[in-house]
């Protein structure tokens, strides 16, 4: 199997895993048994009100303002509530932090060592993206930019979601 393919195929499956909700969570559910729910949700989206719709009620005070606040912001933010959001967070940061630590400790190590003496060449060969028979090596650097990305992206969203909860 081609390294790079199983590197496409993971990063596939993190992104179905995280999309899969949002069918779930669309129109349906954004029908509320009364006007106190759809005013706290409103609050979430960053509109105010809440209007009824065969006879259900939903955030905003009217459904054009609903989509025009759903348009307008994260499109992951606005269908995950936080809490799911959170365990996605915490089910992919390990995931993409795992390299960079290894990365950083191995480098961090390797030097370490040389600094006595020692020459612990296969500790730059795991550095670089050598895993004994598994040789990531062309695509290492580019998986862990992405990585990096991934992280600091979740993170900012989590923080952007609790700044607008608190607005």
């Amino acid at each position: 199997m081609d390294v790079f393919s199983l590197s496409s195929r993971l990063i596939l499956l993190a992104l179905a895993v995280a999309a899969a909700p949002l069918a779930g969570h669309a129109h349906p559910k954004g029908l509320y048994d009364n006007q106190q729910q759809a005013e706290q949700r409103a609050k979430e989206l960053g509109c105010t009100g809440a209007h009824q719709n065969s006879g259900k009620w939903m955030p905003c005070s009217d459904e054009a303002t609903l989509h025009h606040h759903l348009r307008h912001h994260c499109i992951a933010m606005a269908f995950l509530p936080k809490p799911r959001w959170r365990q996605l967070h915490r089910w992919v940061v390990p995931i993409a932090a795992a390299p960079l630590l290894l990365t950083a400790a191995t480098g961090s190590l390797y030097s370490l060592l040389l600094e006595r003496g020692i020459d612990a060449f296969w500790l730059l060969k795991i550095h670089s993206g050598r895993f004994g028979p598994l040789n990531l090596q062309p695509y290492y650097s580019g998986l862990l930019g992405l990585f990096t990305l991934v992280v600091i992206g979740s993170g900012l969203a989590l923080l952007l979601a609790g700044r607008r909860a608190t607005a």
